[in-house]
């Protein structure tokens, strides 16, 4: 059951909102004297860390005007009576605290306290307006409510923001955000900007809380944008697995920042990875950006980028030295039916990047797209190892529309396969070419090694 509880976040003394959320007017002006009650709450919360804040130093800390506070705010079995005290006497005094990232965490603090109180399964957050900027480096958990048994419940909605309202905005660096539901705000699901090095784990953004109803942002999932570097969006175990589904534009959208780790989600799916909740245009989109790392070897590394409206994934101009492997693209999760993106599975602008590769593991299934499994409009891109066409064990029909790999425009110095051992791809069953290169100024690139057959037209 969702149970919306806070409805407004402000820079002013009436922080929270709504029926029963009022406290003593005069602790605006005494908000000093009133700030034991952190150590009370302290002192009452003895379990489930939710949320940290972190100092450049490494020293876990909050601080208000210029006063630390307790590191960890900690949420605990409140019994009902022993809540309303608390809720009465500290949580909900109006206190002016200013224009500090501070604010957002205190609202998810309350909402899950609140929602604890009414042993709902659903802990929601409707801000009125937009969450300021989190300026400062900040760890915010929600797998450690007692209802997480796996999938989010804590619900942060953006419905009543406002409009260009992004729903998290990370600008500090060195922060985590696990464990949420990020949905329905104008503006992106999460946004990385400012400072790197940010990890972005175990959420549902764009979706409902089960996974499996459209629920998205305006803009992109999570946006990662400018001088935020290094940061890691999911990961290889399991409970790291962002689900990335239903936003407006991208799911994922890495804009002159380099260096990023997108690993293990599930973008444009459902929670199972058996279903599409598209996103509006491209699933995973990298503009202007060195060095960035789409999958890779490891178990569970890979990406499950399928059921997009557009391209799968997008290497845009000047986007250079990405890798992209391990992913299925255009199919479901084990890679055995098609869950095609509209256009092409990949589709590269940039140049100098590895799509798949020699490596156990390093190849991408590229099947069950609306256009191209591969579009090369770029320069000196390798492309090695790949199944395009075919389902997960290379041997039966799951094509692409058009070819499996298209190369036409800019494209010169390709490679597509080679003479070493895995180096080939496997390009069969597409619906026109296996491969085709068109256009007088695509020159230079090289075919070789790989096995191409059951197209409906011509092999090359």
């Amino acid at each position: 059951m969702l149970v919306p509880l806070i409805h407004g976040l402000h820079h002013e003394a009436n922080i929270f909102n709504g029926p029963d959320l009022r406290g003593k007017t005069k602790n605006v002006r005494h908000r000093k004297k009133n700030l034991n009650w952190w150590k009370e709450c302290a002192d009452e919360f003895q379990e489930c860390p939710f949320v940290t804040r972190k100092s450049r130093s490494g020293i876990v800390r909050s601080v208000i005007d210029g006063v630390v506070m307790p590191n960890i705010i900690k949420i605990q079995d409140l019994l009902p009576g022993r809540f309303h005290k608390l809720r009465r006497d500290h949580l909900l005094n109006p206190v002016r605290f200013g224009a500090r990232a501070i604010f957002s965490i205190l609202s998810v603090v309350v909402s899950l306290s609140l929602c604890a109180s009414a042993n709902a399964a659903l802990h929601t957050i409707q801000p009125l307006s937009p969450l300021p900027a989190l300026t400062d480096p900040v760890v915010i958990n929600g797998t450690t409510s007692e209802d997480y048994v796996g999938t989010p419940v804590i619900v942060l909605d953006g419905s009543l923001a406002g409009a260009d309202t992004n729903g998290l905005t990370i600008e500090g660096g060195d922060s985590t955000v696990r464990g949420l539901v990020v949905q329905n705000f104008s503006g992106a699901g999460i946004r990385l900007d400012l400072l790197g090095s940010n990890t972005v784990a175990g959420n549902y953004v764009g979706t409902d809380a089960t996974g499996t109803l459209d629920a998205g942002n305006g803009t992109h999932g999570i946006s990662i944008y400018g001088p935020s570097t290094g940061n890691t969006i999911g990961g290889t175990n399991t409970a790291d697995r962002n689900l990335i589904s239903g936003n407006d534009v991208s799911g994922i959208s890495a804009d002159q920042s380099g260096n990023n780790i997108i690993q293990g989600n599930y973008v444009g799916t459902t929670v199972g990875g058996t279903g599409a909740i598209g996103n509006t245009n491209t699933g995973i989109v990298i503009f202007q950006a060195d060095g960035n790392l789409v999958g890779g070897v490891t178990a569970g590394a890979g990406n499950v980028v399928s059921g997009n409206g557009e391209n799968g994934i997008d290497l845009s101009t000047a986007s250079t030295n990405t890798v992209i492997q391990g992913n299925r693209i255009g199919t479901n999760a084990l890679g055995t039916g098609s869950l095609g993106n509209g256009h092409d599975g990949i589709h590269i602008s940039g140049s100098t990047s590895q799509v798949g590769g020699t490596a156990t593991g390093a190849g991408n299934l590229i099947s069950g797209n609306g256009r191209n499994g591969l579009h090369s409009q770029g320069h000196e891109n390798t492309v090695e190892g790949n199944f395009i066409g075919t389902d997960v064990t290379g041997t039966s029909d799951r094509n692409n529309s058009w070819a499996g790999i298209g190369i036409d425009g800019l494209a010169y110095d390709n490679l597509i396969g080679g003479t070493t051992a895995d180096a080939g791809n496997i390009i069969a069953f597409n619906g026109r070419q296996g491969l085709i290169v068109t256009g007088t100024s695509t020159v230079g690139n090289r075919v070789s090694g790989n096995s191409i057959h059951s197209n409906v037209a011509m092999g090359i």
